[in-house]
């Protein structure tokens, strides 16, 4: 009864009723036909207003090749008023249909009534019909009447019997691929062994990339994948190959005759039924495929078939290992890298534990420690002025030193107390070494995660550099220049002295007795050394990878011994182009009395105007 009702014969049409274009049957009950255009709406959208005596929209009845004009054609919102029971087969067949709202009343559903279309969203009322997982479901009689999902990874459920004509299909007129976003994942669809029909051309023109069949349908309609273009892989059991490519003959050279992904999910899905979590293949360099499971709160690793495997029967390095989850696959992380999933740490037991990807910064310090920092930006401006910075210490280690607490001087530097000595971590890398006392001094932007860290062991000296290089400490003392991490002071055992950039390069060799440092910094950070022989003035490298590196100007003609008092001075200075600044000069009185007066390049500018 049901789908005679929705059917439209010649007498129906003899004897019909039209108001404004939509024609009705003879008792007004059955929508028979929709106007070729909708009315017009807001952002070239339009909508049909259905009368509210309808009770039946019958078959084609806004079909485009029925009624439509596609030159004119809109974004459609249909809205099925309640009172509606029936919506007849192919009703809005290759519209650009764009939501569509179901009412309580609907009792029955005839062959996809959105075959072809651009359905974006399926609002529902009906208790009936489920939107399950962007899928409209018959669940009365197991029916996937329509999906709506352009990207991702979907699973029919094993409830699912039948797969609808047209249920995943698309328009391929309406250009539906200029949407999409170059991160959205590729369709994949597995579809389960209880399925027993899918109906014509159930994927046309669907952005569908894989299919994975895990059993093999009793029937299987006309031309299911026309159009699929993007269709790269078919996977299906081991032994159904040949029924397969004769169904899919179009597609034959797609078929995957290997059965591992089929295998796998097969296996998968026994494993989970008996409480085992987390079953995800490994990518690595092995020639036969290795999952891995969660099971007991321990992890596993198994080949394809379920016998679990030790590391060393794999080939595994003792130690923590760091996975990185994505895409339903584990990666090994390597070190130093961001996990660009959910990672997890294995240590020696298979004891592990999880971090999600918002605990952006890792370091695999050793084989048996990881050190897991996560980053979160503080709005409290009085907090980050008291801890001088904008970020919340947020480090921990995991296996060796867990009960150690961490302090994060940036994104980079990490400090941990150990007996009373404190070890460092920089940039990735664990210093061996333990330290009586230790000073940071970041680089020259406010939060650069760039440092240099002055070391002591036994009252000796060392320096870990802006590059990350290790100067054992061997000074008896290493002093920064005022407010710049880029030049020191040094002092060796024999009470001479000399200059030391942050890169750990000697400016000025320790040969002195004397030394003072004077600032004359003005655009640019210029410092004054004076020795008890000569003087200086040093141009501080930030990068030495970039900029010419600059080491020291030396004040030509002046003995140290016959200056009486130095200083700086600021002095106005006409520039080439005739502007006036302000510029800070050195001054030098000699024993004499006689003043002389030098530039940031220690010119001598005496007589200068």
């Amino acid at each position: 009864m049901d789908l005679e009702i929705t059917k439209v014969t010649k007498e129906d049409l003899a004897e019909s009723n039209r108001r404004d274009d939509y024609i009705y049957s003879a008792d007004w009950k059955r929508l028979i036909s929709f106007p070729p255009i909708p009315e017009e709406g807001k952002f070239n959208t339009g909508s049909f207003h259905i009368s509210s005596s309808t009770k039946i929209i019958c078959d084609n009845a806004c079909d485009i090749n029925h009624c439509g004009w596609l030159s004119k054609d809109v974004d459609i919102d249909i809205r099925i008023p309640e009172g509606v029971t029936h919506l007849g087969d192919y009703v809005f067949k290759g519209r650009n249909l764009y939501i569509v709202e179901i009412p309580r009343s609907l009792t029955y559903i005839g062959k996809n009534p959105f075959a072809l279309t651009s359905l974006w969203k399926i609002i529902n009322h009906n208790q009936r019909y489920e939107l399950r997982d962007d899928s409209y479901i018959d669940t009365e009689h197991g029916r996937l009447i329509h999906n709506i999902s352009d990207h991702g990874k979907i699973v029919i459920e094993d409830d699912i019997k039948i797969i609808g004509e047209y249920s995943f299909s698309r328009n391929e007129k309406l250009n539906i691929y200029s949407c999409r976003t170059e991160d959205e994942d590729d369709l994949v669809i597995t579809i389960p062994s209880t399925v027993r029909e899918i109906g014509d051309y159930a994927f046309e023109n669907s952005r569908v990339s894989v299919v994975i069949f895990l059993g093999l349908p009793h029937k299987i309609g006309k031309e299911i994948f026309k159009g699929c273009t993007l269709l790269k892989a078919i996977h299906v059991p081991v032994g159904l190959e040949e029924p397969y490519k004769h169904v899919l003959h179009e597609n034959a050279n797609l078929i995957d005759c290997t059965g591992n992904v089929v295998s796998g999910i097969v296996f998968r899905n026994l494993l989970a039924s008996n409480g085992i979590t987390s079953f995800y293949k490994v990518s690595y360099d092995w020639e036969i495929s290795i999952y891995a499971f969660i099971k007991d709160y321990k992890f596993h690793f198994s080949d394809e078939n379920g016998n679990e495997l030790k590391r060393e029967d794999i080939g595994l390095k003792k130690g923590i290992l760091v996975l990185d989850l994505k895409d339903d696959n584990y990666n090994f992380l390597l070190e130093n890298k961001t996990p660009k999933g959910k990672a997890i740490a294995i240590d020696n037991a298979n004891n592990f534990s999880w971090w999600e990807h918002d605990e952006d910064f890792y370091f695999h310090i050793t084989e048996n420690q990881v050190l897991i920092h996560q980053r979160k930006y503080s709005s409290d401006i009085h907090e980050r002025i008291k801890a001088n910075k904008d970020y919340d210490d947020r480090a921990r280690f995991w296996g060796d030193n867990s009960e150690k607490e961490i302090t994060a001087y940036n994104s980079k530097l990490f400090v941990y107390n150990d007996g009373g000595k404190e070890r460092v971590i920089n940039n990735g890398k664990q210093y061996p070494d333990a330290y009586s006392e230790i000073e940071v001094w970041s680089g020259w932007r406010k939060y650069d995660d760039r440092s240099v860290i002055l070391v002591c062991i036994n009252n000796e000296w060392g320096m870990i550099t802006l590059d990350n290089n290790y100067i054992f400490p061997k000074y008896k003392r290493i002093k920064r220049f005022y407010n710049t991490s880029f030049l020191y002071e040094l002092e060796n055992h024999n009470g001479k002295l000399g200059v030391m950039n942050g890169f750990g390069d000697i400016i000025i060799d320790p040969d002195y007795d004397f030394l003072e440092i004077g600032d004359m910094t003005d655009w640019k950070s210029i410092y004054i050394v004076v020795t008890n022989e000569d003087i200086y003035t040093i141009f501080p490298n930030r990068d030495k990878k970039r900029d010419n590196y600059i080491l020291y100007n030396e004040i030509p003609d002046i003995e140290k011994s016959k200056v009486k008092k130095w200083g700086t001075k600021k002095f106005i200075q006409y520039t080439e182009h005739g502007e006036v600044c302000k510029c800070t000069f050195l001054t030098i009185v000699k024993e004499d009395n006689s003043e002389y007066i030098f530039d940031q390049n220690c010119i001598d500018k005496t007589e200068s105007d």
